[in-house]
């Protein structure tokens, strides 16, 4: 079954469901989820492992697209995007939410 766009609100249990979730199962194109601070890099890392980029932040939800046979990431972009990711949100203070 194809999923054109799918939103996840999981009140921070966002890292354990993806962690599981079946991926080759469905496919779904865009996924939309709340995610807390504390699990930005590893919803990141999930995603980018199961063939989905970030294409969006909107404040606290972040927006996967599926990479489909179109669109692929050049060799050593996960690389790069893992640092990236890892760096992402390195310029906000997570007490404040202020620019550093």
């Amino acid at each position: 079954a194809i999923v054109d766009y799918m939103s996840v609100d999981a009140e921070a249990a966002e890292v354990e469901i993806f962690r599981v979730f079946p991926f080759d199962k469905f496919d779904i194109r865009v996924i939309n989820v709340e995610v807390q601070a504390k699990n930005y890099y590893d919803l990141d890392v999930i995603f980018s492992m199961a063939n989905y980029a970030k294409v969006a932040v909107l404040g606290g939800d972040h927006v996967y697209a599926k990479l489909t046979r179109g669109l692929k990431m050049p060799d050593g972009a996960a690389e790069w995007h893992s640092t990236l990711s890892k760096d992402f949100h390195a310029y906000v203070k997570p007490q404040t939410a202020t620019l550093q």
